[in-house]
């Protein structure tokens, strides 16, 4: 069974495909889906929808989970809001969707990685995933220049916690 992470956004969304068999997760895919600037708005979304759409197309997955939006007062908050109001339009009525909060996220990347307090940074996440999975999926995290790609990092993380909240796989990582 497969269930697809992103951390929707209007510039940069990150990707995961994780399948589940035996309660085993493992990573099929890890993507990072970048628009292109030089677009306008409504194209730019458009593109990012586009293309999760075909990646749901082609893995089937059973959830589509996403990192919950969360906005302040800018205007650039207006274009991640519109990004996710048309994956939700797009999507709603062919794959059962769900959200996980980023603050949910971090907390549960505090338990994987043992940091205690209010460590808050995207390293901790990447450092969960690793800690999670192994050294293996670094090339999928970062870039050949050791790069985070925290977009990634982030749709990862947020699947294997829903998928052990969900009940799905067991709990590696025990809060202490």
């Amino acid at each position: 069974m497969n269930y697809l992470g992103l951390d929707l956004s209007y510039a940069k969304t990150g990707v995961a495909v994780i399948s589940v068999k035996d309660r085993k997760p493992k990573i099929e895919l890890a993507h990072l889906i970048t628009s292109d600037k030089d677009k306008e708005s409504n194209h730019r979304i458009d593109d990012t929808v586009t293309e999760v759409k075909l990646i749901a197309s082609r893995t089937n997955p059973k959830v589509v989970l996403r990192e919950a939006a969360i906005v302040g007062r800018s205007s650039s908050a207006i274009p991640v809001i519109k990004t996710h109001g048309v994956f939700e339009s797009e999507m709603a009525d062919r794959y059962r969707l769900d959200e996980v909060h980023g603050a949910t996220i971090k907390a549960w990347a505090r338990t994987v990685t043992g940091s205690g307090g209010k460590r808050n940074d995207k390293e901790m996440v990447a450092e969960a995933v690793l800690e999670y999975f192994g050294e293996d999926v670094r090339e999928l995290i970062y870039t050949p220049r050791g790069r985070l790609l925290d977009d990634v990092a982030d749709a990862i993380a947020l699947t294997i916690l829903w998928l052990e909240k969900d009940g799905v796989i067991d709990t590696k990582f025990k809060r202490k």
